[in-house]
């Protein structure tokens, strides 16, 4: 009884300092037992100022049928914009003010807030146990993936609900920000490469950010080519192909096989074929698609990475955190093997700018610089 008014009275406290109309801070001066004060100059009590509180429009949708709700957690995670862990994407599937992606960006948002944050993460366990989506680090972090299964559950049930298939909601002010300032990009884009090049592209990218490696290890961009010329439908069709070789063919093949037969050919793909092959390898770099990364000398990646291991534990000490969650050993890795010497190439290194070390790039590039100097070599 007594541990229960304790409790009560704690939750008295919380809700008087809410819904109170004195000065907070007196509030909690006298709660901590010192001498309470009447007024202040910063609480929205004291000087009328209340802060802006977004208004929580919670959905009026109903829950889908049990065996719609797996199918809808993997579809939600294929459109999203951005890689997001366990807990964002429940944010996401229950509409929650803190979710890493709005409502016009992705499908689902909201669609399973009756549900609650706690089942979906149960959920999304199951479907990582059963092999229908799968965990990896992402710049320190761990977050989700579709695997090759779970994607063929995903598109074959959203074939069956295309009225699902658009986002849940529309942003007329940023659609009209996009097709004023993007619109012409994507169509370039859309125009360029095929679809099956874009789903090679993001799996090379995906598999790279995973094992911490750079993309041309996993493939280079005159092989995913001749996949999207050839489209080999068995095994001993795939290893003929130049370049494609024993060892990445006993690593990789099953998913490329798998990713040319789930992507369907369009339309006009020959032709855009032809046109790359006509342009040369500077232009299609510039049109978006990833360049191959150039060769750095060995002593050179070996000290820029242990410069990197440096700073990134300077910043730590320096931010008191964990120096994983600074910048993932894959981007120390990527900037060692790329060595930039400018802003604009370590900018161009993928999550560099969203790391911990994204503020420290006249450093490294100085580093960088002194390095070749030390060395003696030259660009």
């Amino acid at each position: 009884a007594q541990s229960r008014a304790l409790g009560q009275g704690r939750i008295d406290d919380i809700v008087g300092y809410a819904t109170g109309d004195s000065c907070r801070h007196g509030f909690i001066s006298a709660h901590f037992g010192s001498p309470p004060r009447i007024r202040c100059t910063v609480c929205d009590n004291c000087t009328g100022i209340r802060p802006e509180v977004p208004e929580v429009v919670r959905p009026d949708i109903p829950l889908p049928d049990d065996a719609d709700i797996e199918p809808m957690l993997i579809d939600c995670l294929l459109s999203l914009p951005k890689p997001v862990g366990r807990s964002g994407l429940a944010r996401i599937l229950v509409g929650n003010l803190r979710a890493p992606v709005a409502a016009n960006e992705c499908r689902h948002h909201g669609r399973l807030y009756e549900m609650g944050e706690s089942r979906i993460i149960e959920l999304l366990d199951d479907l990582v146990e059963h092999k229908l989506l799968r965990q990896y680090e992402r710049q320190g972090y761990p977050v989700l993936a579709v695997t090759m299964a779970g994607r063929v559950i995903g598109e074959e049930w959203l074939a069956a609900h295309p009225d699902l298939a658009e986002p849940t909601a529309t942003d007329p002010v940023n659609n009209a920000e996009q097709n004023e300032t993007g619109e012409d990009e994507e169509e370039v884009t859309a125009e360029t490469y095929t679809a099956l090049q874009k789903a090679l592209y993001a799996w090379r990218r995906r598999t790279a950010d995973e094992q911490g490696i750079p993309t041309y290890a996993i493939m280079d961009n005159e092989l995913m080519m001749r996949i999207a010329e050839s489209r080999p439908q068995h095994a001993e069709e795939l290893a003929q192909l130049p370049g494609m070789g024993e060892a990445r063919m006993a690593k990789h093949g099953g998913v490329i096989l798998d990713l040319v037969k789930l992507t369907p050919t369009n339309e006009g793909d020959e032709v855009l074929l032809t046109k790359q092959r006509e342009n040369p390898p500077e232009r299609r770099a510039s049109t978006g698609a990833p360049a191959p990364a150039k060769r750095v000398d060995p002593r050179v990646e070996r000290q820029v990475y242990m410069k990197m291991q440096e700073l990134r534990q300077k910043v730590a000490v320096a931010e008191r955190g964990k120096s994983y969650l600074i910048a993932g050993n894959g981007l120390l890795k990527e900037i060692a093997k790329t060595a930039p010497r400018t802003a604009d190439e370590l900018n161009a290194i993928v999550g560099f700018r969203s790391s911990g070390l994204a503020d420290k790039g006249d450093e490294i590039v100085q580093a960088v610089a002194e390095i070749h100097q030390r060395l003696g070599i030259e660009e």
